[in-house]
């Protein structure tokens, strides 16, 4: 069994699959509903191909949201199972996430918009032409993700190798302490020896004479093993500072995965009932990250606001940017139609309002 095999059976998959679900339901509801609003804000558009090419690009937007999520929900169980992501893991996911995810959701597509192709009665040559040139999209944008899974895995195969070089370079260490303390001990041993026999009342010659011993010779052996003794006292406070890093370091790993490590977002109160919102590791996982943001609002009584579209963020703040330009203007930059004008005004005085009350 290789071994991204094995990763990949190590996984919780019945937890990941009821996170899934969970998932599968939030972006079908999201999903109908932004094509609701495509329909809507294009029900004069006289461009009979302008509704089916928004809501295809709308869709590639989805899968590779889709993509981005399901692979942060496996890595939020892989964490809370009390692993560390590895290379080999986001190989194995990769390998089953991305060729899943693009088939099942093309195919899907194809057959809805393929059905309401047939219902309308519109033209087949231009529908056969958008549909392969979507299939297209997705392979390219299955090659996106591919890369960019292979770019991350190399990274953690990079910070794995760091990693085992400085716990072997810590293993040397304490290995040349543990050598150069019983080499000490050595010593001592065999100055104290001297020292032993020397005091000895029955010294003596071979010829049974006693041996007359000289203070100084004594004396240069004390010294001699004062001086060992203070170098080994110094040798073993740094292998107990040794053995004390190694213990800190595996308790805060431990620690960090039972509590889900450091805050990966800090918010601060900015006016009643809105609060700023940092991002402070952006590695971690996308679900956790909104988790953690989610209670920290509701602690500071902020209410939360879920966006059907991000990009209205965007225009919003391009609007704020260049003041010449209409609503009108921007909602056609942004989203190809007029109809988000409203859309993009409230959040534009939302930011003016805050920016005030600071």
């Amino acid at each position: 069994m290789s071994e991204g095999a094995s990763h990949w059976d190590l996984i919780d998959h019945r937890l990941v699959s009821l996170k899934l679900t969970n998932l599968a339901e939030e972006m079908s509801k999201s999903t109908q509903d932004e094509i609701a609003q495509i329909r809507f804000d294009n029900r004069n558009n006289a461009n009979s191909a302008a509704v089916p090419s928004l809501i295809l690009a709308m869709h590639l937007r989805r899968t590779e949201e889709h993509i981005e999520k399901t692979y942060a929900i496996y890595c939020d169980v892989w964490q809370k199972q009390g692993h560390q992501k590895t290379a080999a893991f986001v190989r194995a996911v990769s390998g089953h996430i991305i060729d899943t995810i693009i088939s099942a959701r093309r195919a899907s597509i194809i057959s809805q918009l393929s059905a309401e192709r047939a219902r309308t009665g519109s033209h087949v040559d231009l529908h056969n032409a958008r549909m392969e040139a979507f299939k297209q999209s997705m392979s390219r944008l299955a090659g996106r993700w591919t890369r960019r899974f292979e770019i991350e895995a190399r990274e953690c195969e990079h910070s794995e190798g760091r990693s085992r070089r400085e716990q072997q370079a810590g293993f040397d260490q304490q290995g040349r302490l543990r050598k150069a303390i019983l080499g000490l001990k050595a010593q001592i041993g065999l100055i104290n020896q001297k020292l032993n026999n020397l005091s000895s009342s029955y010294s003596s010659s071979r010829f049974g004479k006693p041996l007359r011993i000289s203070q100084r010779t004594i004396a240069n052996l004390i010294q001699r093993r004062q001086e060992h003794e203070a170098a080994l006292a110094e040798l073993e406070r740094e292998q107990r500072g040794l053995q004390q890093f190694a213990a800190n370091s595996q308790n805060g790993a431990s620690e960090q995965v039972a509590s889900g490590g450091a805050p990966e977002v800090t918010l601060q109160k900015v006016a009643p009932g809105v609060a700023e919102l940092s991002l402070v590791d952006l590695n971690a996982p996308i679900s956790s990250t909104l988790e953690q943001a989610k209670r920290h609002l509701a602690a500071l009584g902020a209410p939360i606001r879920k966006l059907t579209d991000p990009r209205i963020l965007e225009a919003a703040e391009y609007k704020v940017r260049n003041a010449k330009s209409t609503y009108a203007e921007v909602s056609i930059k942004f989203f190809q139609t007029p109809g988000r004008a409203d859309s993009i005004r409230y959040w534009v005085n939302k930011r003016k309002s805050r920016v005030s009350n600071k």
